[in-house]
């Protein structure tokens, strides 16, 4: 594991070296290699993405949709040169501050929600009285699990037995909207079937888990237009 370091290193040595070259004979796209957690890359990233600039001003973009452990992966191995997440002060950091960047860019909250019964309230209420309910959980391999896990493990746990897992907070949506359980979704995910009445809230605000979301970059220098685009995101903030 030792080595992983090293070698993270070498690959962005190699990617500066190549980017120097085709910069130096004009050749270096006006591209964008943006990773991103599932649960933002279809609601959150293409709203934000048109509040940083246009077409003009953001060139191609070349976006994949994943888990928080394969974005972070593509980050550190140069496939990706942003990648944009949910992000605790409770958990654990597995971008190292002296080798990426990080600047927040938005707020969220993971919600406990479920669907309703025929009388419109909860199936299932969270709460020291309420008994033990089904929870819709995060896969380890999910950034929203090691969030879940840190709060919970500082505000304590809600009384809930893991009836399934997902990667996918879409899934745990999905599956939380045909009664099959509560799970704990981001409202920028959730909001929408909120208000449309499709899930209410299992239990009361206090049980939310707010949340930042965050860009990444590796500090190494990267393309012209990537540090443009930088710019444009943090407003000139060149931490």
């Amino acid at each position: 594991m030792a080595f992983r370091p090293r070698a993270e290193a070498i690959l962005r040595m190699l990617s500066d070296a190549r980017l120097e070259a085709l910069e130096a004979a004009g050749l270096a796209q006006r591209s964008l290699n943006l990773a991103a957690t599932h649960a933002l890359s279809y609601t959150f990233v293409p709203r934000w993405l048109m509040q940083v600039g246009g077409p003009s001003e953001i060139g191609a973009i070349n976006m994949v949709s994943d888990t928080h452990r394969q974005c972070v992966r593509l980050l550190q191995d140069g496939r990706a040169g942003f990648f944009i997440c949910h992000k605790s002060p409770a958990a654990a950091e597995d971008l190292p501050e002296r080798q990426f960047r990080c600047h927040p860019i938005g707020r969220d909250r993971l919600v406990s929600l479920c669907a309703p019964g025929a009388d419109a309230q909860p199936l299932w209420r969270l709460g020291p009285e309420a008994p033990r309910s089904p929870f819709l959980a995060y896969a380890a391999a999910s950034g929203l699990h090691a969030i879940l896990e840190a709060h919970w493990a500082g505000h304590g746990r809600p009384d809930l037995e893991a009836k399934m897992n997902s990667v996918l907070a879409s899934t745990n949506l999905e599956m939380a909207k045909q009664g099959q359980g509560v799970a704990f979704l981001p409202l920028s995910l959730a909001g929408e079937d909120i208000a449309r009445g499709r899930l209410v809230r299992a239990g009361g605000e206090a049980l939310d888990v707010p949340v930042q979301l965050v860009i990444y970059r590796p500090r190494a220098r990267m393309s012209a237009h990537c540090e443009a685009f930088w710019l444009r995101v943090t407003g000139g903030d060149s931490r």
